[in-house]
């Protein structure tokens, strides 16, 4: 355990070196019995080292990732306050839940791609309207972005998932070539 210890803390003092104050940092610990101890010891560390604010750790919150169904209740304290654990953490746009399912991430996305799709709706026209060229702009410029933000990260979500994408994007199809239904 004192080598798993070890080999935690170097990393998290390397995440701490390579960027700016204030970066999230993420900190695993494996194994069947949650380490509780282990990871309030570290994120003490890795706060007090990074010269977290005072302002912020009132913002600072926590999250249990993990693809148990089983509940796992995790108190972490930061200088005598206990953290809020939350569900979910978005990131750089992402949204990242705890058992990694990706669905609160892709059914945003697909709702702000649906938005920018009415208005790709209102240019288009079967005996009216702009042109193909323009309406493939459209969505290449304004629906497609928030169908692949964060791709790469919830490529391993569910088949059904992906599904609702590939629905928005047959119908952006449909619009720029003309064969609305």
């Amino acid at each position: 355990m004192e080598k798993d210890t070890t080999k935690l803390w170097n990393l998290t003092k390397a995440l701490n070196d390579e960027g700016s104050k204030g970066q999230k940092i993420t900190l695993e610990v494996k194994g069947k019995k949650l380490q509780e101890k282990l990871l309030q010891m570290h994120l003490q560390k890795v706060m007090r080292s990074s010269g977290v604010l005072p302002s912020t750790e009132k913002k600072t919150t926590g999250t249990l990732f993990t693809l148990s169904p089983k509940t796992q209740s995790v108190k972490l304290i930061l200088d005598d306050t206990p953290l809020k654990m939350e569900d979910q953490q978005t990131y750089l746009g992402v949204t990242f839940d705890k058992r990694m399912t990706w669905k609160q991430h892709i059914t945003s996305a697909e709702a702000k791609a649906r938005r920018k799709l009415n208005i790709m709706r209102k240019l288009a026209g079967t005996k009216w309207g702009a042109n193909e060229k323009i309406l493939k702009s459209v969505y290449q410029i304004n629906v497609r972005p928030h169908l692949e933000c964060g791709s790469s990260a919830w490529m391993t979500a569910a088949k059904c998932y992906h599904q609702t994408s590939d629905k928005v994007q047959n119908q952006a199809l449909r619009f720029i070539t003309g064969a609305m239904k």
